[in-house]
């Protein structure tokens, strides 16, 4: 992931970070605190791609979700794993 811009703030509940960051390969990219993937901001389905701030403000690809890689090609992100960055 090669991050240009963002704009990220932290969630006043969880106190993770959201918003949404400009990827060189992705796009603008929506930044997901934990409210937005589980709690009451609830958003079904995920977009996709799309990124979840896990703890320690450690971002990383949403389960489930396809994104480009830095060769062009499509990559995916199985149920059981996250790219962290």
């Amino acid at each position: 992931m090669e991050i240009l811009d963002k704009n990220l703030e932290r969630c006043k509940e969880c106190k993770r970070l959201g918003g949404y960051v400009e990827e060189r390969y992705n796009g603008r990219v929506p930044v997901m605190c934990r409210c937005e993937v589980f709690g009451d901001k609830k958003k079904r389905p995920l977009p996709s791609p799309s990124i979840i701030s896990a703890g320690n403000d450690l971002l990383m690809w949403t389960p489930t979700t396809d994104h480009k890689r830095k060769d062009g090609k499509w990559g995916h992100t199985p149920h059981f794993c996250g790219f962290g960055y």
